[in-house]
């Protein structure tokens, strides 16, 4: 539960972060999305 959790507030932050700090940084937060996925998987 608090993983997916997590995953959700991490990949709100992720898109959040486009208008912030440009693609780089989006798709640095959705490879480590995925990373924490794959570790409770």
């Amino acid at each position: 539960m608090l993983g997916l959790l997590l995953i959700l507030v991490t990949h709100l932050f992720s898109e959040f972060s486009v208008f912030v700090f440009g693609d780089f940084f989006s798709s640095f937060l959705d490879n480590a999305t995925h990373a924490i996925l794959s570790s409770l998987n």
